[in-house]
């Protein structure tokens, strides 16, 4: 039950909704709770995701997912436009890229550019499926600065263990003395 603070000349009106809005403050939610992404209950995480501003988003993603792109977010906001940001995002996606930057190549190129290199074997996820294709590109267009242009190679890149083997054959050599 709650106590009214209306006047005694209140109208019909304003006492109901009064009435009809008190429940709402008798609601036993703790924000902190909600705000934060690993307590945050899973009907929720969309919602919180959507007010923290994270545009990376499915819904057929698990629970586990949902929260880690979530806490992930919180830091590629505060660190957009680095190269921390960047690997802060594919690391999210489970991908791990090879990223040269302008000032890292021997040819010198173009300021600001850079190349991102997926290869097949270095990724659990697979990198050659056009969804992931199109996180990727997102991740990217999200965490660089707006100056920042990039080229994406996807490829394979195979590596194997050679080993030597030597073969010989052993050849008996007998001297034989002989006198004539």
């Amino acid at each position: 039950m709650y106590k009214s603070l209306l006047p005694s000349n209140s109208t019909i009106l304003e006492k109901a909704l009064e009435a009809a809005t008190a429940r709402a403050y008798n609601l036993d939610v703790e924000i902190k709770k909600i705000w934060n992404p690993d307590t945050c209950p899973v009907h929720l995480l969309p919602y919180l995701a959507w007010s923290l501003g994270v545009s990376l988003w499915n819904t057929d993603w698990d629970e586990k997912k949902k929260r880690q792109i979530i806490k992930v977010f919180l830091l590629i906001r505060a660190y957009r436009g680095t190269g921390l940001a960047i690997n802060l995002g594919f690391q999210a996606l489970g991908v791990r890229p090879q990223i040269i930057r302008w000032f890292e190549k021997k040819k010198k190129e173009n300021p600001y550019t850079f190349d991102v290199y997926l290869w097949r074997d270095d990724n659990k996820t697979s990198i050659f499926q056009n969804e992931t294709k199109e996180l990727v590109e997102k991740i990217l267009d999200e965490t660089k600065s707006k100056r920042d242009h990039y080229k994406l190679n996807l490829g394979v890149r195979s590596t194997a263990k050679m080993g030597m083997k030597c073969i010989y054959s052993t050849a008996r050599v007998k001297r034989i003395e002989m006198t004539l």
